[in-house]
């Protein structure tokens, strides 16, 4: 029995001799054509058994070239198979207006190719046989659209889209259930984390209090100025360790749903002060100067006051941290939009590059650490301001321009002053 011929349609010639190859190793002669004229001139000169086409090929396309195959009387009985990663109802139409025999989606499995070819050459003695043509009108996003075409080509198109389609929700159900899968387990491991963590920090906690304390007591003794200096190491390091460790129990609850807080109108002024009272020392160390007078009449805003201080203080230390010598921070407060106000934090540090941006509110994520070995931090800062404020119903951002500074914003909810005749 002579092989079955098969004309191979492809611009790219990796995919073509890939076909090739595939197909010869199952028995059939193999020709290939670089584009769909090529492919045409080839189909009229040497008319194959089965084309199998791509539909997204320069100069003339698939539809296109099928449409030129199925108008020729010499050729119009050859099947065309046609490959695409285009599958829309309005493609599928396309394919049936200009007589394909059916559709491949890509990517596709060499089994499922060959299984269609195979169906294909198994229907064609049916369809010589037994051939009716009938017309069938679709409408599609309002459009009429008339496909005339025998019977049995219209049922096996039909019939292997709704193959195919069958196929895709059998693998997104299989991705789905595995998604599921995946996510709880995820979220176990959160669990995990977040109660080690939390167990942990409280068993750090109470050792490092009692250190804090007796070397408070310690400064009571007159020493050296040398050990007075070893003093004031050891109470520097212990008070980083309990703000760590502070703010890993804060990011725990909020991982965990369990901050608690108390929302109230709170004057950002007030705020403004406290934090520039509180960094004060930080930033004369470096003779940066604070500004925390609001350039507008200070707005309230809901939120909890102790946790909008906290995040004020993350964001005003990081300003004073990574600014550069004599620089300057300013503290605001403006209306942006119908019952929203937006805190600013602005610094004159170096800024932070654009491809950075996207990481800096990830926690243990410390941007450009290996070049900022003078200053301390853990990565938790910006990390547990975003969870607070998003735990007080706001957002948080940043602007920054290399070489000029940053500006990292807070947008809370408006509110009256409690204070103001009514």
């Amino acid at each position: 029995m002579t092989a079955k011929s098969i004309l191979v349609v492809d611009d790219s010639p990796t995919q073509a001799e890939r076909l090739r190859l595939l197909l010869t190793r199952e028995g059939y002669r193999v020709e290939t054509a670089p584009n769909g004229k090529e492919g045409l001139r080839t189909a009229v000169a040497r008319p194959p058994d089965l084309i199998v086409s791509d539909v997204t090929m320069p100069e003339m396309d698939g539809f296109e070239f099928c449409r030129a195959m199925k108008s020729r009387p010499t050729s119009s009985g050859v099947p065309l198979i046609l490959l695409t990663a285009r599958s829309s109802p309005a493609d599928i139409i396309t394919g049936l207006e200009c007589g394909a025999d059916n559709f491949i989606p890509k990517p596709y499995e060499d089994t499922y190719l060959l299984d269609r070819i195979r169906r294909v050459f198994e229907q064609l003695e049916h369809r010589k046989r037994d051939r009716l043509d009938m017309e069938v009108v679709l409408t599609v996003r309002g459009r009429k659209i008339t496909v005339t075409a025998d019977r049995q080509q219209i049922i096996e198109l039909l019939f292997a889209t709704f193959e195919e389609v069958s196929r895709q929700h059998d693998e997104l159900t299989r991705a789905n259930r595995e998604l599921r899968l995946a996510r709880a387990e995820a979220d176990r491991a959160n669990r995990a984390k977040s109660e080690f963590l939390f167990r942990v920090s409280h068993e750090l906690r109470t050792p490092l209090n009692a250190i804090l304390s007796f070397t408070q007591l310690i400064h009571t003794i007159d020493l050296p100025a040398e050990d007075q200096e070893f003093v004031r190491l050891i109470v520097s390091a212990g008070q980083h360790l309990l703000e760590l460790i502070k703010d890993l129990l804060d990011l725990g609850r909020i991982e965990e749903g369990q901050l608690t807080l108390a929302l109230e109108p709170v004057c950002t002024r007030d705020v403004f002060q406290e934090t520039a009272e509180l960094l004060q020392p930080l930033a004369a160390e470096r003779g940066i100067t604070v500004d925390a007078e609001p350039t507008a009449p200070s707005p309230y805003v809901m939120a909890d006051h102790q946790r909008l201080k906290q995040v004020l203080i993350n964001l005003t230390s990081n300003a004073i941290k990574y600014n550069r010598d004599a620089g300057h921070v300013t503290l605001d407060c403006r209306t942006t939009q119908p019952g929203r106000a937006r805190i600013e934090v602005t610094d004159t540090g170096a800024g932070i590059p654009p491809e950075h941006l996207g990481r800096l509110f990830a926690p243990y994520d410390r941007i450009g650490a290996d070049k900022t070995h003078g200053i301390e931090g853990t990565g938790l800062g910006l990390a547990l301001s975003k969870g607070l404020v998003t735990a007080m119903g706001g957002d948080i951002g940043v602007h920054s321009t290399v070489g000029a500074g940053s500006t990292f914003w807070v947008e809370l909810a408006l509110t009256e002053d409690p204070h103001a005749a009514g």
